[in-house]
């Protein structure tokens, strides 16, 4: 296991004073020990393409712990399938294991941590001196609590260029029709809305992400296989990064990681 050395920044007293401010105002609550009764929220699923900005970052011989892993296991094959690496998957839902009081695992921890407890895993994070990049809601950013801990102990962002469609526990990935539109509800609305959010990923420790804020570009998903946007089993993860024919039809820089910026009409 990777570990780094967790340095607290050297503050002004004025900086201080406003952190311990922050501190004060978040009221933190201690951590739940009991995961169980977890909101439905907490239950979506990572659909791969989420992963394309972030493998650039990630080398191929480290040993990938996803902490959040669950029966369906989207997250953890993509790793393996789009990148090579060995995946160490755990989870409550998965085989039991409380991310909150586990020892850390594998070299760089990569996952979509529940929404209700996104704080405390921060904490965690940090607290296992171990590389992370923790996809959550973008405005993670703007919340007292978060950015107590990014100020103390650094942080590094990869902002998407587009919302991510999660797999939910009501809606699946949602309804589709055969030509990959959404279905429309009686009030003519997609029925996939619920599931669309903002996020980033974000990071510690990253090999090679030295700078505070980077720009990940996501393709349409027009432009992606299926297996990468609407998956219906992780076997089709690993079938689809087996197929070459698959990753060609994907348009990519030289390098098939690193995707380009983001054109009109891309």
């Amino acid at each position: 296991m990777i570990s780094h050395s967790l340095q607290v920044a050297k503050l002004t007293p004025k900086e201080r004073e406003a952190l311990n401010r922050s501190l004060r105002a978040s009221k933190r609550k201690p951590p739940k020990a009991n995961l169980k009764n977890i909101p439905a929220r907490d239950e979506a699923q990572t659909p791969p393409y989420a992963l394309l900005p972030l493998l650039p970052y990630i080398p191929r011989e480290f040993t990938v712990w996803e902490s959040a892993s669950s029966k369906y296991g989207f997250l953890g094959e993509a790793i393996r399938a789009l990148h090579g690496n060995i995946v160490i998957e755990t989870g409550l839902e998965l085989n039991g294991t409380n991310y909150l009081t586990s020892r850390p695992l594998g070299d760089i921890q990569i996952t979509n941590p529940p929404y209700s407890i996104k704080y405390d895993w921060i904490e965690r994070s940090y607290d296992n001196r171990q590389p992370f990049a923790l996809l959550m809601p973008f405005d993670t950013w703007a919340a007292a609590t978060a950015q107590s801990l990014f100020q103390r102990f650094g942080m590094s962002i990869i902002i998407l260029n587009r919302r991510v469609h999660f797999h939910m526990p009501n809606l699946g990935w949602g309804k589709f029709n055969e030509d990959g539109s959404p279905m429309l509800n009686e009030k003519g609305k997609p029925m996939i809305s619920r599931s669309d959010y903002s996020v980033a990923w974000f990071t510690w420790g990253l090999p090679g992400l030295n700078q505070a804020v980077t720009y990940g570009h996501i393709p349409l998903e027009k432009h992606l296989p299926t297996w990468m946007v609407r998956p219906k089993h992780k076997s089709e993860i690993t079938t689809g990064g087996e197929s070459m024919k698959d990753k060609l039809a994907i348009r990519h820089a030289s390098n098939v990681y690193q995707w380009p910026a983001p054109t009109r009409g891309d």
